[in-house]
């Protein structure tokens, strides 16, 4: 197979991740900068990613962080989420270090223009990084309990308390601080600041110690303490109490990208484990041989890919429906890090021993990605306060669907293929759209009777078109049986916070995963390559969806198990990444770039 690319690829969407994948080098080769030798060295000796981060400054890969308007070269944030999945796949904690400067949003949406520009010109300067201080030690999740006080004087705010953990506390120049103006515990008792470290007495300020982590070993995580700390009236993003409402849009970016770093990571390791079972010897063949290794294998590559769909349909849809996002970064978050967590884990069976090894195979690299993965499902809110802001939300997402399904009420048509059409541009972020509910809305969700009629109308469809079909019905009659349990009164009533409503709250995730696939694959039939197109990888992946939502009747032809492996293995001698939208990787980047320009 010669390797090719898709016309999505040479979409400005995906340059920039093509030009990072080029600068890194083969990470299998000791003398490239972010080689598996390298990272694991760092990792073992739990030091921070200097080098790493130093060199994407120089390539300038932060400017990506900074709107085009501002001088920068963020355009969208689906080119955010292919950065994301580069970054992720080298080294799981250099992503995460460089995803600090997805903080500058909090400025983006809620800062008047001086502070804009000022944030602006502090994310491109070389040292500009900067952090998320949010928790403390006492309070985790419960923002509202916060203690540090900005105490309102007349020329500016005293800071007074301690925010822990924190990534890249010590090591950036601007900390994005949340903290109470007011001594009640209401909804806007607290304020969000922009503090310039070097702009502040540094004698009122210490750092806590380095947090010792399971994994992301490397990462700078501790706190920060405050006493007395004077900032400028021009530090304030937003009003005096608008900081819990700031604090929670600008979760509803960051949670949705970071489907992104589940993504990469599950492809570093899809790939690790499929050399080594091209390599092994067993039994007269090789590992991939084994029908049990082959299907765990190929299931992971079909479990990224319908992630990787959903992941790039909702970092597209922040730009066309953001006004819905409080239920669909929910998803997102809960989605991607729990499903392919469980296919890495799935992954390992497959590696053995070798598993338990830190030094043999690709240097360990397969257990630090591993490790630092599981941390993902943490991140911006965990998984279960997720599923909690669901729970709230279902009941009058149920409603809403059902009375657009019975009345057979269409989503617009063109609203759709702006969020899964990825040769469309889409329009300039308004991050002024986003809401603290959706009001029930998800646009996406109600669309899935139109999917099937689209499935439904095509002439003389092949195999895999009638069993994603069947599949398709499956996990619609499915989704129709929650959401009418949902809404069942009487005894039976389901109260929000019970372990059933987090059942159908985590099934929602699961079937939206599945909607977004489906409408990603309908959306793009004339742009992807032959393979995605075809669709198998679809049906493999809504079989395993099912199979999540403990449907396990739902067969599917061998012949379309065969052809996903068939792929998994070409893509894989190719060197040619696993993503949806196909790249080559590091030994034919330059080739790939040079039929690109």
């Amino acid at each position: 197979m010669e390797a090719t690319i898709s016309q999505l690829a040479k979409l400005p969407q995906h340059q920039a991740a093509i030009d990072v994948e080029y600068a890194l080098g083969d990470p299998n080769d000791e003398t490239s900068l972010m080689s598996y030798k390298r990272v694991m060295e760092l990792d073992e000796a739990e030091f921070f990613q200097e080098e790493f981060f130093q060199y994407l400054l120089s390539i300038k890969l932060h400017h990506n962080y900074v709107p085009a308007e501002l001088g920068g070269k963020f355009k969208s944030y689906e080119q955010l989420y292919a950065l994301g999945k580069v970054l992720a796949r080298r080294d799981l904690a250099t992503a995460v270090t460089m995803s600090t400067m997805i903080w500058s949003n909090l400025v983006w949406i809620g800062g008047d223009q001086a502070l804009k520009e000022r944030c602006a010109e502090i994310t491109k300067s070389y040292n500009g990084a900067m952090c998320l201080a949010y928790s403390e030690e006492d309070h985790g999740a419960d923002l509202l309990a916060n203690k540090l006080t900005a105490t309102e004087t007349d020329d500016g705010f005293i800071l007074d308390g301690e925010k822990w953990p924190i990534n890249r506390a010590s090591r950036s120049e601007v900390v994005m601080l949340l903290a109470r103006t007011a001594n009640d515990r209401g909804a806007r008792n607290l304020s969000l600041f922009m503090v310039e470290k070097s702009k502040i007495d540094c004698s009122t300020f210490t750092y806590l110690p380095k947090v010792k982590t399971h994994g992301l070993r490397g990462c700078d995580i501790c706190g920060i303490r405050f006493s007395g700390t004077k900032l400028p009236k021009s530090a304030l993003i937003g009003k005096v109490g608008d900081g819990l409402e700031l604090a929670i849009k600008t979760f509803q970016v960051t949670r949705t990208l970071c489907a992104a770093l589940s993504v990469g990571a599950l492809e570093n390791n899809l790939r690790v484990v499929m050399e080594f079972a091209l390599e092994r010897q067993l039994y007269r063949g090789n590992v991939f041989d084994i029908p049990n290794a082959r299907h765990y294998l190929s299931g992971a590559f079909a479990d990224l890919q319908v992630s990787d769909a959903m992941g790039t349909a909702l970092s597209r849809a922040l730009h066309v429906i953001p006004q819905q996002f409080s239920i669909l970064s929910a998803v997102a978050k809960c989605f991607a890090p729990y499903k392919l967590d469980k296919a890495q884990k799935d992954l390992a069976t497959v590696l053995g021993a070798r598993f338990f090894f830190r030094e043999k195979h690709k240097e360990g690299i397969f257990q630090k990605s591993l490790r630092d993965s599981q941390v993902v499902s943490l991140f911006d809110g965990s998984s279960e306060v997720n599923l909690y802001s669901m729970t709230t939300q279902l009941p009058i997402l149920a409603r809403r669907q059902r009375k657009a399904f019975g009345k057979g009420k269409l989503v617009d048509p063109q609203t759709l293929s702006a969020i899964f059409d990825e040769s469309q541009a889409v329009e300039t972020f308004d991050g002024s759209r986003l809401d603290l509910s959706s009001h029930g809305r998800d646009f996406i969700m109600e669309s899935f009777p139109q999917a099937i009629a689209a499935l439904q109308q095509i002439e003389a469809p092949n195999e895999t078109q009638v069993c994603i079909l069947q599949l398709a019905e499956t996990l619609f009659a499915k989704h129709s049986a929650n959401m009418a349990r949902i809404l069942e009164g009487g005894e039976r009533k389901i109260e929000l916070q019970s372990p059933t409503m987090f059942t159908l709250a985590r099934q929602y995730c699961i079937i939206h995963a599945g909607i977004c696939a489906l409408n990603y694959w309908l959306h793009n039939l004339q742009h992807s390559d032959s393979y995605v197109a075809a669709g198998d990888w679809l049906a493999l992946g809504l079989q395993r969806l099912l199979l999540e939502l403990h449907i396990d009747d739902q067969e599917i032809p061998e012949a379309i198990n065969q052809r996903v492996a068939d792929e998994l293995l070409a893509r894989s001698t190719e060197q040619d990444s696993y993503s949806l939208v196909s790249l080559s990787l590091p030994e034919k980047q330059l080739e790939a770039v040079e039929k690109i320009a």
